[in-house]
């Protein structure tokens, strides 16, 4: 099946030569800003948010403003994502803490159903975080469904049942 991507990072991380006051504001102006070229290719399309790791942040902040764009969300992927940033590494911990992440209060701003990918030896961001997120979601009747699959932060592999999952979003 034909597909188009929009892939991006956010200013200020990575290699970025950009001189910007890095926080969820401008996270969610990069989104903003990445989906309005996905609109400007796209005509009405399905459409699956992918996040992984800070990107799960940035996925659920933007489906909390995705009624600012023309671009209709029908899954989200969050992969060794967090939830309220509270099971991971103290270096992890603090720049979560500093830049305002967290995914809770953007859990009931719609309804798109959620699927959680976490390494199961994930030591950057424990698996907890997913779990805690699919409890969250589970509580307030949010469609979510969590996959633990073998790896971890940066290196995971997936079965031929999380495969084919994975290929219905």
């Amino acid at each position: 099946e034909d597909s188009e991507i929009v892939c991006f990072q956010v200013r200020g991380l990575g290699e970025s030569d950009w001189d910007v006051d890095i926080g969820a504001d401008s996270m969610l102006q990069d989104a903003l800003n990445a989906v309005s070229v996905f609109d400007s290719m796209t005509e009405n399309i399905e459409t699956l948010f992918v996040g992984y790791s800070l990107g799960c942040f940035v996925s659920m902040q933007l489906l909390s403003h995705c009624w600012m764009t023309n671009v209709k969300c029908d899954n989200v992927l969050l992969v060794n994502g967090m939830y309220k940033s509270e099971h991971m590494v103290p270096r992890f911990k603090l720049f979560t803490s500093l830049l305002g992440i967290n995914v809770q209060p953007h859990l009931n701003t719609c309804d798109v159903p959620i699927t959680l990918l976490h390494a199961q030896h994930d030591t950057l961001i424990y698996p907890q975080e997913s779990i805690e997120l699919h409890q969250a979601c589970r509580s307030i009747g949010r469609r979510c469904q969590l996959i633990i699959c073998d790896g971890d932060h940066n290196k995971y592999r997936l079965s031929d049942e999380t495969k084919s999952i994975l290929r219905q979003l």
